[in-house]
């Protein structure tokens, strides 16, 4: 659904600052010290800080995932990309209501893998119902194809995890087919039935993920883990 357009909207995001990333390309490599920034404490290598996980949701939505998350896992850092500043705004809102000290987020679309993480620098990746962007041409889009795959491959820590969501059947099957054919991700967990799983115990829902439960629509689950290769 398209979201209506908010008047004044860089000025209403300024005055959440203390959750927003302004310029993510900077903080390559020492995205922890971006939390210390926030108020989290002494964020160097020494420090708790700076030795705890570092998990990225991309595409956070409105915040109701990534700040669950943060609530319920005070230890780890959360971060939230998301592109739409509409939407951006209203995790803000939520996050201000929430007040997580482990929680940031950033303006940002997924257009260049590269350019925001250093190599093993992340310890999870969350995907929740990525647009499948269904079409052929547009296959290079889409946040599981060969591409991205290697992007994160690249800047997860081993044992770190990608985790997926999708009410999308066909979507689920491309997802699965690209983490099968690599070599340096185990799948540990996969379902196309979330909520009448094994899993649903430790689920956190997200906004669309509860919309779409009321419809009765099936959820599709998918976690892998990075491995060495000998």
């Amino acid at each position: 659904m398209r979201q209506r357009k908010i008047k004044d909207i860089e000025s209403k995001l300024s005055a959440y600052s203390r959750f927003l990333v302004a310029d993510p390309a900077s903080r390559r490599g020492v995205w922890r010290n971006a939390f210390s920034c926030a108020g989290t404490g002494d964020a160097n290598a020494n420090s708790p800080r700076g030795r705890s996980p570092l998990y990225l949701e991309l595409g956070c939505g409105k915040g109701q995932f990534i700040i669950e998350c943060a609530s319920r896992d005070p230890n780890g850092l959360y971060l939230g990309f998301e592109g739409s500043e509409n939407v951006l705004y209203r995790a803000l809102l939520r996050a201000d209501a929430a007040d997580p000290a482990n929680a940031l987020f950033c303006s940002v679309y997924v257009l260049d893998r590269d350019a925001y993480f250093a190599e093993a620098e992340l310890s999870g990746i969350y995907l929740n119902f990525s647009d499948p962007w269904p079409k052929a041409r547009h296959e290079k889009r889409r946040l599981t194809s060969p591409g991205y795959l290697a992007g994160y491959g690249h800047a997860l820590e081993y044992g770190g995890f990608l985790h997926i969501k999708t009410d999308d059947d066909d979507f689920f099957a491309y997802s699965r087919a690209g983490m099968e054919a690599l070599s340096d991700f185990e799948i540990v967990a996969r379902t196309e039935d979330l909520h009448r799983s094994v899993y649903a115990r430790e689920n956190v829902m997200t906004e669309y993920e509860r919309k779409f439960l009321n419809l009765n629509r099936r959820i599709n689950y998918l976690l892998a883990r990075k491995v060495s290769v000998e």
